[in-house]
């Protein structure tokens, strides 16, 4: 009998061990399974943030680039209406000296430099350019012209032609930004009786 109090004693003690080491588990399990939770939540936070931070400063590189392409549309629309400009030279026969001038235009051309020296009776009525293009010369920046044979005008004299001449060059310099200007006519050499450009030279700005 003392025996069985013995055993059924020890039993208790056994089966109350065990449910505590047992409660102990579920209750390490559960702080575990909240710890993990957490975690997740923060994570998930953390994730949410990073989104709306990333989306954030896609929208703020969209209007960036947005106003970057309006700035330069605005740009461009100068130029279309009319803003660009143009520099001529005219001439004074008695002083001989040349005076400059701007003047706005729908475009830099030659075409329109040698309207405004027409208008100024430093070319003849007439006068046109048949083509035109820089190119780079032996290293030099170079703007290739060739003019209709109005440019020629045989009622100068050799001062007034010279006049003509610098103010002509000097217009296409500074309008071209070139540093010389190679003259044709109707794709000969320039030749009026008092002045011949030969084939090779150049006209610089004077």
């Amino acid at each position: 009998m003392k025996y069985n109090k013995k055993i059924k004693g020890l039993l208790m003690v056994g089966i109350l061990i065990t449910s505590t080491i047992s409660m102990v588990g579920c209750t390490t399990n559960a702080n575990n399974s909240s710890e993990q939770k957490t975690q997740t939540e923060e994570k998930n936070t953390n994730e949410s943030s990073e989104s709306k931070n990333s989306e954030n400063n896609d929208t703020s590189k969209e209007a960036s680039d947005k106003e970057k392409e309006s700035t330069q549309n605005n740009e461009a629309n100068k130029t279309e209406s009319g803003k660009a400009e143009i520099t001529y030279y005219t001439y004074d026969i008695n002083s001989e000296k040349l005076t400059e001038h701007k003047q706005k235009a729908d475009e830099v051309s030659v075409g329109n430099v040698i309207k405004a020296l027409v208008s100024e009776k430093v070319l003849q009525k007439g006068t046109d350019v048949n083509k035109a293009k820089v190119e780079t010369v032996d290293g030099v920046r170079t703007l290739i012209v060739d003019v209709n044979d109005k440019f020629v005008n045989f009622d100068l004299g050799s001062s007034a032609e010279t006049l003509m001449l610098r103010s002509f060059t000097n217009s296409l310099i500074k309008t071209f930004k070139v540093e010389q200007v190679k003259l044709t006519v109707d794709g000969k050499s320039y030749s009026s009786g008092h002045i011949v450009i030969k084939d090779g030279e150049y006209l610089k700005f004077k």
